[in-house]
């Protein structure tokens, strides 16, 4: 999305994901290092594993599982070198017997120039 709020051709946000309990941080900044294969039994394969690193800890890394939609590009709808940050817990996925909160996510574009 642009700053004014309107998606850009072939660029769709992700506007939430879902994480371990434990390695949740409200309002924390994280950028995507990599995209994963492994995904955890208990999730449904609509997820995909994203490697995030937390702003303030660059040390601390985390699991996001995001959808797997491509966009019109047939790109991965999040991407390394995106950064976003964590918003409030919205649930958790109802197949998982709350082993993992749904939170949602702020884009804040590419990390990388």
């Amino acid at each position: 999305m642009t700053s004014s709020g309107a998606e850009t051709p072939g660029q769709r946000e992700i506007d939430q994901g879902v994480m371990f309990p434990y390695q949740y941080t409200p309002g924390s900044g994280f950028t995507i290092d990599e995209s994963l294969s492994w995904r955890p039994q208990s999730l449904p394969e609509t997820y995909e594993t994203q490697l995030i690193t937390y702003d303030y800890a660059q040390s601390y890394q985390a699991y996001l599982f995001t959808a797997t939609a491509s966009d019109e590009t047939g790109q991965a709808v999040s991407q390394p070198g995106e950064s976003h940050s964590l918003g409030e817990i919205c649930g958790s996925p109802p197949e998982t017997k709350r082993s993992y909160v749904t939170v949602g996510l702020e884009n804040h574009g590419s990390g990388i120039d």
